[in-house]
């Protein structure tokens, strides 16, 4: 990957973090950073955060799946 890819999927996912209130704008912020950079396991795990407080077991599941296999060792992530 890039350096610039990286620098700006980094950006996009410091600043859906950031988000507070607007999970949509947060998860589209997410989803652009994977475009950029895919196997990101914080962004990775993030996005099945939003989908665990929406009650949405099967997305999170899978996110957080990619994650943990991404980066076992990170104890956010498991």
């Amino acid at each position: 990957m890039s350096q610039p890819n990286r620098l700006l999927a980094d950006d996009l996912h410091d600043r859906a973090q950031a988000i507070d209130n607007d999970d949509d704008e947060a998860l589209r912020l997410y989803h652009a950073a994977l475009r950029l950079d895919p196997d990101r396991p914080a962004t990775l795990y993030n996005i099945g955060l939003i989908h665990k407080y929406r009650g949405e077991g099967e997305q999170s599941l899978a996110f957080n799946r990619r994650s943990v296999a991404l980066a076992p060792q990170d104890e956010s992530a498991n």
